[in-house]
């Protein structure tokens, strides 16, 4: 490969046939075996842009195999409505957020009901995607039922509605919870979401 590479790095380099030998010697233990105390030719320049524009060149090939490889580790099989998706591949995106610790706007849905709005819009789906949802919190977020039931889930948002404790063996008797203990507790809507973008 070396030997190609000097091949036509001199072919393109404006010396004399002897003159582009002896230089891709010396460049070679200079750049590649790290002998730095060698004399640099006159026509250092030619050399050192090409090798750069191989180097480029090179990462380029790789960048793309690479993209292409993360692109195709996505695939949708059903769509939000249980069909094949009628989409282009390249459109698929995983889109992640969160309401945010202490700053979720919660509401009261109807007594021993939470509720709060999940905006996804910034994602740019064309379509509903398949959304995953989790409650983080400080306390109490652990025994709380609904949070991972997206309700009317569009391209744009869903509602997350916390329906009230669930009874354990290691829990205390069945609570309402209300909005100031969800303040108090920090609880946040973590999400993920897959879908198309075109």
């Amino acid at each position: 490969f070396r030997r190609v590479l000097f091949r036509v790095l001199s072919m393109l380099c404006p010396l004399s046939s002897g003159t582009k030998a002896e230089y891709g010697k010396q460049w070679y233990q200079r750049r590649v075996r790290g002998l730095s105390h060698l004399v640099k030719p006159v026509s250092e320049i030619c050399f050192e842009i090409l090798f750069l524009f191989k180097n480029m060149l090179i990462f380029s090939i790789l960048l793309v195999l690479f993209s292409g490889a993360m692109s195709a580790s996505i695939k949708v099989i059903k769509n939000h409505h249980g069909q094949v998706p009628d989409h282009p591949e390249p459109c698929i995106e995983t889109c992640t957020g969160s309401t945010g610790k202490g700053t979720t706007d919660w509401r009261l849905h109807q007594p021993g009901y939470l509720a709060t709005s999940v905006d996804i819009s910034g994602c740019g789906f064309v379509d509903t995607p398949i959304i995953t949802t989790s409650l983080g919190g400080v306390s109490h977020h652990d025994l709380v039922l609904g949070t991972n039931s997206p309700w009317h889930p569009t391209k744009n948002g869903f509602t997350i509605v916390a329906i009230g404790k669930v009874i354990t063996s290691w829990s205390m008797p069945q609570e309402s919870y209300d909005i100031s203990k969800a303040e108090h507790g920090q609880w946040h809507v973590n999400w993920i979401a897959t879908g198309y973008t075109c």
